[in-house]
This record gives C-alpha cells, sequence and structure tokens, in this order.
C-alpha cells in the first residue's frame, strides 16, 4: 500500500492527474477517501499493489511511484 497525499504547493479542489496511468497497470487499485480539497500532505487515499513475489511488487512500486501526485485543480 502506498498512500496519496497532497503535493508541496497544492490546496484547493483535489484530483489525481496520472489517475489513468495508476489504473493501466495490472493489480493496482486506487482508494479514494472521497475528501473534496486537497493540501500540501494531507492523506488523500491510498493505492494497493498486488503482486506474485516480492521481486515483481518492488518493480510494480517503481512503476506506481511517478503516478501517486494529488494536486489541485486550477481555476477555470
Amino acid at each position: 500500500m502506498l498512500n496519496l497525499v497532497g503535493d508541496a504547493g497544492h490546496s484547493g479542489e483535489a484530483y489525481l492527474p496520472y489517475l489513468s496511468e495508476l489504473l493501466a497497470i495490472e493489480e493496482v487499485f486506487v482508494h479514494w477517501y472521497g475528501k473534496a480539497q486537497t493540501r500540501a500532505g494531507r492523506k488523500m487515499g491510498h493505492v494497493t499493489i498486488l503482486a506474485e513475489d516480492e521481486v515483481a511488487l518492488w518493480e510494480k512500486i517503481s512503476q506506481v511511484r511517478p503516478f501517486l501526485s494529488v494536486q489541485a485543480r486550477e481555476a477555470v
């Protein structure tokens, strides 16, 4: 399990900019806590990763880490 936390410098309406990338990885599951507002360091959800063995797990963790960003949606 890896946490989804608000990025530094982001405060406001929360969104996951890399949700589609996370969902595209087999046996990776996103759990969003339903919090509407993010801020730096706020826990917004988590990602659960399943793997056959420890080596495969660490490979998936490496794939997932770049996509754990929670940002604030910019006002339009």
